[in-house]
């Protein structure tokens, strides 16, 4: 590897964190091995301080060294979660700010990179984690500015979005259908069917998730064959009247290839792939695209961003305009506009809400019949837009007066907007 600026995508899990870096050479990312001598790309999110050498080790160290000696190591214990926590973090009778031992922690990791090319700096680097709060993603803000790494050299996304970034830079033809990732945890199977809309620009993604706790990682341990008939029957019932293009198999219950077999079955004119390193890559793509400064290829949906954007209708050189005042994709509690306009002589203001998706255009209008206007019939109005959820949009407006020729009346009209 003999990039001296790096790329990276990190995925940063309650139980296994992984590393890739873009490759100049394959224009495309690649895992990482904690131990250069084998295939060793799952790094056990673990750290421990080893009490004679004040040593802060991770990952599979921390388990050679509590066999060795468990007096002599002070492990911290469910680290990620209680980093996210935000609270501090005794160790040793000693105590840490979480941003300051999720440093620790991240610092190690980066020596990963060292091992590869001792020469490299990170140039951006994109994190995913199957925590996703914006508790953790202070503390994470945090550890990376204690050894340097800026905003503007890392981004933080969810599962989610990593799976959609991995899939969309596959051949279009694994993705024209849906995409099906099934994902076996502790509390059952995960399985998400993610359709991408190619008819808008950016072009719109959508996942539907569904949970069957009938699976789990211990009964694959358990008992393997009767975890892969388990698997068949709940996989075929999940996918039932779906077009699925693709099937990606990821998480610590598909580490061994117990459903191999299974899986081959449900490849009859679909692609299958069983691995550990769809996050972490589809990061990296994030990372690559991020450096480059390109726009985002597509605009996610889940169930905290809202699916349509809201607009008012004004006067420009004597022509109709709409002016958007919320853009779709935002967080609700994030999608927010106050804004003054100016109207003149109109009786009513219009405003649009258009779904991007489907482009279902809907329209409400609030009556200005007896409201004082000012020189040239000019009133200014105070128009603010703020979500009560998702799905319901508050829309309220104000009489501002104009300037010293009008008071305002302080008159107020709200509009209570439900999908």
């Amino acid at each position: 590897m003999s990039d001296d600026r790096i790329l990276a995508g990190m995925d940063v899990c309650s139980d296994f964190t992984q590393i890739t870096y873009f490759s100049k050479k394959t224009a495309s990312p690649e895992s990482l091995s904690h131990d250069q001598s084998e295939e060793q790309y799952l790094i056990p999110t673990r750290l421990a301080l080893k009490l004679a050498k004040h040593e802060w080790i991770i990952g599979d160290d921390v388990i050679e060294a509590l066999n060795e000696d468990t007096e002599d190591v002070e492990e911290v214990e469910d680290l990620l979660k209680r980093v996210a926590e935000g609270k501090m973090i005794t160790v040793a009778g000693d105590e840490f700010e979480s941003g300051h031992i999720l440093q620790i922690f991240l610092r190690r990791v980066f020596m990963v990179l060292r091992n590869y090319n001792p020469y490299a700096s990170v140039e951006y680097v994109v994190f995913t984690s199957d925590i996703v709060s914006e508790n953790f993603a202070n503390v994470l803000h945090d550890a990376l500015a204690r050894f340097g790494i800026d905003k503007d050299r890392h981004a933080f996304i969810s599962h989610e979005e990593a799976f959609i970034d991995y899939t969309i830079h596959q051949r279009r033809e694994m993705w024209m259908n849906e995409t099906a990732l099934f994902e076996i945890g502790d509390s059952g199977l995960n399985v998400s069917f993610l359709s991408i809309s190619k008819d808008t620009d950016p072009m719109a993604a959508d996942i539907e998730k569904k949970v069957y706790d009938e699976l789990t990682t211990d009964m694959v341990k358990n008992d393997r064959i009767r975890a892969a008939g388990t698997f068949r029957t709940l996989a075929e019932a999940a996918m039932l009247d779906k077009n699925i293009s693709t099937i990606y198999a990821v998480g610590r219950g598909f580490i061994t290839d117990f459903a191999d077999e299974e899986l081959g079955n449900l490849s009859t004119g679909r692609n299958v792939f069983r691995g550990q390193n769809l996050f972490a890559k589809g990061a990296c793509y994030l990372a690559h695209a991020k450096s480059r400064g390109e726009n985002e290829k597509f605009i996610f949906f889940d169930d905290e961003r809202i699916r349509t954007g809201i607009s008012v209708m004004v006067e420009d050189n004597g022509r109709q305009a709409e002016a958007v005042l919320v853009e779709p994709a935002k967080l609700w509690f994030d999608a927010e506009c106050d804004r003054d306009i100016i109207v003149q002589s109109e009786e009513e203001l219009t405003f649009q809400r258009k779904d991007f998706i489907t482009k279902k255009v809907e329209r409400r209008f609030i009556s200005l019949a007896g409201l004082e206007a000012g020189m040239d019939g000019l009133t200014r109005l105070r128009v603010s837009v703020r979500f009560a959820s998702r799905d319901v949009c508050i829309i309220r407006v104000k009489d501002m007066g104009f300037g010293t020729f009008v008071p305002t009346t302080n008159r107020v009209w709200e509009i209570r907007w439900e999908k």
